[in-house]
Parts: structure tokens; sequence; C-alpha cells
């Protein structure tokens, strides 16, 4: 512990030999003694000081710390902040050079020893338990409570309640140390020996101070063990059966406390259960009870063991009883719940509500020997399902679900009820086709989630339900990826009764086909999220792929027809190797490398004129978005098997722009500057000078952004925003 010499002078006094007369003057400072030159960080100390003054001079003080963040001081109250050493000064305001002053030291925040527990010594005994109380002092504002430990939790254990107090619980017989440490200073501690000793037996209890046993019969009989407090003595080792004759009854331990009888031989005999009053002792506790040992019932049977009937239906169940000669066989019939199902007399069971309960067939003349028949009540419906478990239907359409009710037998009737959790959302019909299958028609109103609940008015229990998810199609697109197929039905459900859409995203630039098949003319559409677009359309039962080059970025695919009714379509997509084929090109901006083979021949009549010969050229062409006037496209193709040649040709063929005056080489480049009015479809032509040509060319576009190819209102794309997808 820090200690400090107090220094209370009046320190640095200068008194001159003489004064003019009548000058005001402060004479001196006194400081009165402290209580104590220490305290603690959190307290405060009281110091008083006094001037001398004459002629009218100010007594005023200013009080001062050397360490404001040790000690501070307010009109000569001060305060402990930190653990450290300070100088409070009381100066005159009227002349500063007159001060007394006081040096502190300041304590950290400590447990001020010694702590203690009470009591410091325990006995119990096992299974009782005592309070173990704890004193901790702090300062600083230290956690005042502490935590117990038990040496050994085999002996005792140990549960601390609030911190200062604790729950001891005896657990075997022997010593152990309970240690009470201060959770602010784990090394202030204070221990409590505990000693804990077998509770005494005091009693012993059986059941019946008198019993029979038929002849031949087991029965198991149990002792209670009770010590001086009235408690109960579980699992206590040691207690021994015996029976005075042999030749009535024998006697087996079964468990603890607990010993199997068997009837012998006719008479009376005297069953008796001891044990020592604590382990090891001479001194023991018992109890008696009387056997009388006659010819009776063995035992008693139900057929059938179990039954299940129908509410309303009854069901005969027969006892049949085991019984030494000229014993009584009767029974009677009682049952657990007779809200559930009622036994009379001759035990006919009938149902009454659903449920489950017990029948017993109990020997009118031995109570001890019964047998027990479950009994279940049902309605005859064994389950009922809808399918499937979870869908998505449109506003305003009808969705069918499937219905199937089992049941035992034919004379159940056959029906369900199904409703809609949220009849706002969408309502529920139902239709029976026989044979137990129903249809439950679902009719969507307003977008969200509901669950369609199928279930048997018979019997409420069974039942089965569906999550349906009532989407917007124009808002709600459904999720797809490339090698997958989109189909669905296209009427009045679909977005403006017209149009279904699915959206997918590439992760990389992707060479893929799509293939749609219908019962109806339409139009199936690509679309990218900046705008571009291209639409096909198509005849009824045609089976027409279309291949794209699609940059990385979110796309829509879109099915549309003008008939207005309910019609089924599918949309194969899968990803496919580059080939000579016709391509549709996503975006200017791309570099792709495509083969060149026999498999794409083409007529290249401007190049025909040029190398004066006629013939077939193996030709790749690409399809890009729109330009418009002043809009510009440069396309580049590089090879290393041939010369390439590159045009530039309109939608209806005409040649716009080639490369026929350039000269040959590994590499063509070609710019296309559009100056009309009309807008135009580029194709883009790539092919070899020399006929017959093969190998493979790297062919790099660069234009406009994107443009929307139709500008129809109908097939126009949707605002795009946050897919929901249920």
């Amino acid at each position: 512990m820090l200690t400090s010499v107090l220094a209370a002078c009046a320190s640095g006094e200068r008194v001159p030999a003489t004064a003019p007369a009548g000058r005001p003057e402060v004479v001196a400072v006194t400081m009165a003694p402290p209580t104590s030159t220490v305290l603690d960080v959190g307290t405060t100390l009281t110091l008083a000081a006094s001037v001398s003054a004459r002629n009218g001079a100010g007594t005023a003080l200013l009080w001062s710390s050397s360490a404001p963040g040790v000690a501070s001081v307010v009109d000569g109250v001060v305060t402990g902040l930190a653990p450290g050493e300070a100088i409070v000064r009381a100066q005159a305001v009227a002349d500063r050079a007159r001060e007394a002053q006081v040096s502190l030291t300041v304590l950290a925040p400590r447990v001020v020893a010694p702590v203690a527990v009470a009591p410091t010594a325990l006995s119990l005994r096992v299974g009782a338990t005592a309070t173990l109380t704890g004193a901790v002092r702090t300062t600083g504002g230290l956690a005042s409570t502490a935590r117990f430990v038990s040496s050994d939790t085999t002996v005792a254990t140990v549960t601390s309640v609030d911190g200062v107090t604790a729950l001891v619980r005896g657990v075997r017989a022997g010593e152990a140390t309970v240690t009470m440490q201060a959770l602010a200073d784990p090394a202030a501690t204070a221990t409590s020996a505990v000693r804990v000793s077998e509770a005494g037996v005091a009693r012993v209890v059986l059941g019946a101070l008198r019993d029979s046993l038929p002849l031949g019969a087991r029965r198991e009989f149990t002792a209670t063990l009770i010590d001086s407090g009235g408690a109960v003595l579980d699992g206590r080792p040691g207690l021994v059966w015996t029976v005075d004759r042999p030749d009535v009854a024998i006697a087996e331990a079964s468990g603890p406390g607990s010993a199997r009888v068997t009837g012998t031989g006719p008479g009376t005999a005297t069953l008796t259960a001891t044990i020592p009053i604590v382990p090891g002792s001479a001194r023991t506790a018992s109890a008696s009870a009387v056997l009388v040992v006659a010819p009776g019932v063995r035992g008693v049977r139900v057929s059938p063991d179990s039954a299940r009937l129908r509410r309303g239906a009854s069901r005969a169940l027969v006892a049949s009883v085991t019984a030494d000669p000229g014993v009584p066989t009767g029974v009677t019939w009682s049952t657990d719940d007779p809200a559930v199902a009622r036994v009379d007399a001759s035990g006919l069971v009938t149902g009454v509500a659903l449920g489950r309960t017990v029948v017993r067939a109990t020997s009118t003349h031995d109570p001890h020997v019964a047998a027990a028949v479950p009994v279940t009540v049902t309605s005859g419906v064994l389950s009922v399902r809808i399918s499937p478990p979870r869908d998505t239907v449109r506003v305003g359409n009808d969705l069918p679900l499937a219905v199937a009710l089992a049941v035992e037998s034919p004379d159940v009737p056959a029906r369900v009820v199904a409703v809609s959790r949220d009849t706002m959302r969408a309502t529920v019909t139902v239709r029976p086709l026989g044979g137990g299958a129903f249809t439950a028609t679902v009719t969507a109103r307003f977008q969200g989630q509901t669950h369609i609940v199928v279930s048997s008015p018979d019997d409420p229990s069974v039942r089965d339900s569906v999550l349906l998810t009532i989407a917007d199609p124009c808002r709600d697109f459904v999720p797809l990826t490339i090698g997958q197929t989109f189909a669905g039905t296209v009427g009045w459900g679909s977005c403006r009764n017209s149009t279904e859409y699915a959206r997918f995203t590439l992760a990389a630039t992707t060479f893929f086909a799509v293939t749609p098949t219908t019962s109806f003319a339409g139009v199936v559409s690509p679309f990218g999220a900046s705008g571009w677009r291209w639409d096909f359309e198509w005849l009824p039962a045609t089976r027409h792929s279309f291949h794209i080059l699609a940059t990385p970025g979110t796309y829509w695919l879109n099915v549309a027809s003008r008939a207005g009714t309910r019609l089924p379509f599918s949309v194969r997509t899968a990803v496919v190797p580059p080939r000579c084929d016709l391509y549709i090109i996503t975006t200017h901006g791309v570099t792709a490398t495509f083969p060149i083979g026999s498999d794409c021949e083409r007529r290249i009549v401007e190049l025909d004129s040029y190398v004066g010969g006629v013939g077939t050229h193996h030709t790749l062409v690409l399809r890009t978005p729109i330009l418009r006037q002043g809009d510009s496209v440069t396309v580049t193709a590089t090879s290393a098997d041939f010369a390439p040649y590159i045009e530039i040709r309109s939608w209806e063929g005409e040649v716009l722009a080639s490369t026929r005056t350039h000269a040959a080489g590994a590499t063509a480049t070609l710019t296309f500057r559009h100056t009309g009015r009309a807008r135009v479809d580029p194709e883009i032509y790539v092919t070899s000078r020399a006929l017959n040509a093969t190998g493979s060319v790297t062919v790099s576009i660069a234009g406009p952004p994107f443009r929307i190819f139709d500008d129809s209102p109908a097939l126009r794309a949707p605002a795009v925003r946050a897919d929901r997808r249920p």
C-alpha cells in the first residue's frame, strides 16, 4: 500500500518586516490537517483552509491540483480520479504568493481484504442443500460479487444465486471445499469446508400391509425409503427382501427399491424389506406386509388386442380369463375416455368421437389382474392429397389442382372441402370426378400468396395444402437458364393478354440456339436490358432454330400471340458451338471466332465479278443491331487460313459496302456509314476471296449502342425492374 507524508504548511510565506499603514494585506493562508492523505478512486475528501488578512484585504481562496487527472478539487472538495499523487493548493486570491498545500495519494480501485464467506464449515446430508453467504468489499466502483467453486463436484455442487450467496447441494458422502473468489481480484478468496453424509433411513413404507396373491402369479412390490425429515430417499442401495415362508412365496429383487414376488403355495407369509439406516451401519429400518396366497386369477386376455372403428360403429371385444379351479372368471369393462368410446357390460365398444382411448377388462375376483386394449375411433377417411404442393398462377387465370381422397371402405362418404386462406387473392371450388378423385379449381384475383387447404368434412384433421403464388405476368418473369426449355400458355392471363416472358443472365459471351414450337402463329423475341431486340415470326407446327451470339448481360425472351385464347407453347434453348451459319449479334463491340466450311455455301456475286470466277463461297452471315442515319459500323476479319473478304448488305440484299477493292491479306477491315434516312438492318458477310476455302476467322464488330428493332407497342419490352419470383 502506498503511503504519503502530510506536508501542510504555509510554505513560501514572505512577510515583510514592515508594511505601510492602512494598506490591504494578506498575512497568511493556513490549512487544517486533513483526516487522511490517502483516498480511493471515486471517493472524495474535504479540505479546510482560511486566509488571515488585514486592512480589508480579501479572504477568498483559489483551489488547484498539480495533477488534475489524478485528483480534482472544487471549493476544497477533492475527488480521486486515477491512481497517483497530487498536490492540492489553496491560494489567496488577493495575493497568489500566499498559499497552503497538502500532498495526497490516490489509490487504484481494489478489493479491500479480507473477503469472507459464512459459514466457514458446513455439514449436510446427501440430497440436502444449504446456503453460503459471501462478503466482498471493493473501491473505485469494482464489482463486489464473487464466483463459487467446489473442489469435488461428485461430493458437493455449488450454484451462485446472485454473486454474493450460493446454494450448496450434497451429492454423495465425503468432504469438499467451496472456494469463494472475488471477481474483481481472483487472488482474494475465502473458503468453506463442506462435509456430506448419507441421510439416514427413518422408515420404510410398503404399498399395503396385507395383500392377496394368486397361486403361481407374480407381482411387483415397491418399498419407499423416507428420512427423518420426511424426504424420499431414491436409489439407496442395500435393500434386502425376505419371505418367512418360501413354501408360500418367494421374493427376488427386480430393481432399486422393488421386488418381484411369486406365490408358490397356498397359505400366509410375511414379506419384509430391510435396509441399513446408513450404509455400513448395523442399525436397520424395515417394513412388512402379510401375503395371502390362494387359488386365483392368473391372467386376462382380450381379443382383438387393439380395435379401430368408425364413429358411430360398434365392435365386440372378448375377454378370456385364466384362473385356478373354483375361482370366478368374470370381468368388468371400462373405458379411460367415454367421450371417445363407450363400452357396455358385454364388451361391445361403440365409437363416440374421433380420437384414441383405452378399454380395460378387469377381473372381478382380483382387481390387480386386467388387460388393456387401445381403441382408435376414425371417420374412415385415411388421407387426402392435393398436388402439386407448390404452384404459380397468373392474375385472372384459373388453375386446376388434383385432389385424391383415400378411405377405408367403399361405404365411407367420398367428399372434401377446399378453402383459400386469403379469399381476396384467390378463391377455390371443388368438382368430384369419381373414385375419390376431385378437381380443385383456383381462380386468381390479386397478386400475392395464399394456401389452398383441402380437408375431409368428416375428419378435419385429415388435410393437405398447396402454397399458391399469384403473379403479375408483366412483372414476374420466369427464370431461365440457357439449356432449359421455356414452356407455358399464352392467353388472357398473360401480359397484355398476349405475351409470356422469361429472364436469363449470361456471365460470359455465349453461342446458343432458340427453337420455338407452338400450335399458333406468333412471335419469339429475345431482347436485352439496354433495348436491343430481335423478333422472329413463325407459323403453327413449324420448327426452326435461330442462333444468337450474346455478350454478358441480362436478357429476356418473350413469346407473343394475337389469338387471345389459352394456347400452349414450348421454346427450347441450347448452348451450341460456333459454326458457319446465320448468327444474331446482340451488340456491337463483340469479338468472336467462327469456322468457315462447306456447310455454309453462298453465291457472292460482287466477289465473283472481281476475281473473275463464278462459284460458291464458304460464307459466315451475321446480323447486327439496326443502323440509323449517321450511324457507322466497322467490321474487322482476321484469318490465318485464308484472305478474308467482308461485305455489308441490307436486309433486302443490296450491297452497301465491301472490301472488293482492298488489298488481300490476313486481315480485312470495312467501315460503313449509313447516310440514308430510313434505318437499315445490316447483314455482314465474311468469306474467302478464293473459292472453297476453309478454316476459321475472327470477327470484331464496333458500332452504335443498342437500338430496339421493332417499335410496335404490342411487342415493346415492359419497364424493367427487380424481378419478383415466387
